[in-house]
């Protein structure tokens, strides 16, 4: 259905890294600020993700440090959590798209499915063109 199949439990669980990820509201002009505050409470990254949210990566372990720290600075914490992230992506063209997107949005919708994390990557012209950005 939907042309996916079903694996044992963890079997591509090796395709990712499970991370801390913290989300944060910051002006963009205090982006460096924040930037090395999140280093040095112990985050591995930061990546903009929204207007005027950015996205904190840490080591799970370090998840709450990073949060206390941020919060204790005056940073506005959005949501903090823990998160697969892909450690290579594959690149989905404008004809396996469609596929992609309708397989994750069932999985996402499956009433026993808690989280669904994946590794492709459809680019931002493929998926104006589907009119799902």
């Amino acid at each position: 259905k939907n042309g996916g199949n079903l694996g044992e439990g963890g079997c591509v669980a090796w395709i990712f890294e499970k991370r801390g990820q913290i989300t944060v509201a910051m002006d963009p002009a205090q982006e460096e600020k924040l930037l090395m505050a999140a280093l040095e409470a112990g985050a591995l990254d930061m990546e903009p993700a929204d207007e005027g949210l950015y996205t904190v990566f840490t080591e799970p372990t370090e998840l709450h440090q990073v949060k206390t720290a941020l919060e204790e600075g005056g940073v506005k914490v959005k949501s903090a959590e823990f998160t697969m992230l892909p450690k290579n992506t594959v690149e989905v063209d404008n004809d396996n798209a469609p596929a992609v997107l309708k397989l994750t949005e069932a999985l996402d919708d499956h009433d026993d499915v808690q989280n669904v994390y994946a590794n492709f990557d459809i680019p931002d012209d493929v998926l104006e063109a589907l009119g799902a950005d």
